[in-house]
């Protein structure tokens, strides 16, 4: 109602205060893809200031409730078909309630993905043409510079041959208050960000459509692509593992409860980069960092392959040798997987604590 009428949100202020808020049984909902729309003109207009009575942001379900979707037959799906699935819908209710429980992961990824008349076949182009109009293709543009990695805004600047300006810094706000990305932020030992942050591609569909769909979107609809296996496609292990991560960070209270830190103790909790600089041994990403009080850093690696054996554990020992850190902070190592664990990786004792993806269903 308000995209192409620029008055909307005067008049309806005036149809408030003058009719709507007289009748005591009347409550008014704006809701909307355009979030930024709402922020803008709404939330934060001081003309509205006082009127707003609730605002929620919806998100993706946390994985426990994706799991009520396979509904009776939960208990004899495997978590690895399960996160085949998750992978490619993340936690939006629309897309889970397509799947047939009956089918594979591959029938039902293939049914929804790779026919032509499948609901996430288009699903990218109407969404963004629904939700940013005309301005569409500068929004796919930026989108499209983070498919294979996570990049701060200079650098998405320098990818798109964008100044780092004001209209860049509204594109990525757009992105990040529809649900499409999220801004992870380095934090500080001492609790507070720093100026250091990394654009992740937050929705998993859309990374999904952009590697594998769109590339061969004519040779489906000519009906001369056949897909087999979802293992497969082109670097899938190293695509599940970026969608695997999203899905970790996505439902970061599960993770916290798991491990057993109170919540009251944590300080921050975000994926961490360190860059090269003379005071350090060197640059390293760590894939989740919990900071709880007492001086205690949880570490947490996320990781999706086949098999898993002690590699992960001198991968993890170079990381914490790099990290700059405070003197006398310990330091947790914490592995959140989904694979086969080798038992000279379980013998070792190195982790604190091992979660499997399973556990993350269940609660």
């Amino acid at each position: 109602m308000a995209c192409n009428n620029p008055e909307f949100a005067g008049k309806l202020k005036i149809a408030w205060d003058t009719k709507f808020k007289k009748n005591q049984n009347l409550i008014l909902v704006i809701c909307g893809s355009v979030s930024s729309w709402i922020d803008d003109h709404i939330l934060y207009d001081t003309d509205f200031l006082g009127r707003v009575s609730l605002s929620i942001q919806l998100e993706e379900l946390p994985l426990i409730d994706c799991n009520q979707f396979f509904r009776g037959k939960s208990d004899f799906i495997s978590s690895m078909e399960k996160l085949k699935i998750f992978a490619v819908t993340g936690g939006v209710p629309k897309y889970l309630e397509e799947i047939d429980i009956k089918k594979s992961a591959e029938d039902n990824i293939k049914k929804m993905c790779f026919d032509a008349s499948g609901i996430l076949f288009n699903e990218f182009d109407i969404i963004f043409r629904d939700i940013f109009d005309n301005r569409a293709k500068h929004y796919k543009e930026i989108i499209r510079t983070i498919v294979h990695k996570n990049l701060s805004a200079s650098e998405i600047a320098a990818a798109t041959g964008r100044p780092v300006n004001r209209d860049l810094s509204q594109y990525l706000n757009d992105l990040v208050v529809s649900g499409f990305l999220q801004r992870d932020y380095v934090y500080k030992f001492e609790g507070k960000k720093s100026r250091l942050s990394k654009y992740r591609i937050k929705d998993n569909y859309l990374r999904f459509y952009l590697r594998y769909i769109e590339p061969i979107k004519d040779k489906i609809e000519q009906g001369l692509f056949q897909f087999k296996a979802i293992e497969q496609l082109a670097g899938w292990e190293n695509i599940m593992g970026l969608q695997f991560e999203n899905l970790v960070l996505n439902n970061l209270p599960i993770i916290v409860n798991k491990i057993g830190i109170d919540y009251n103790s944590i300080i921050s909790a975000s994926p961490y980069f360190q860059n090269a600089t003379k005071s350090n041994k060197g640059a390293c990403q760590i894939d989740l960092l919990i900071q709880a009080k007492f001086g205690t850093l949880y570490l947490c690696e996320i990781k999706f392959k086949k098999n898993i054996d002690k590699q992960v554990i001198k991968d993890i020992s170079k990381k914490i040798d790099l990290l700059k850190r405070p003197k006398n902070t310990s330091i947790r190592p914490v592995l959140i997987y989904e694979g086969n664990i080798t038992d000279a990786l379980l013998y070792d004792d190195f982790f604190d604590k091992i979660i499997c993806f399973g556990d993350l269903l269940t609660g």
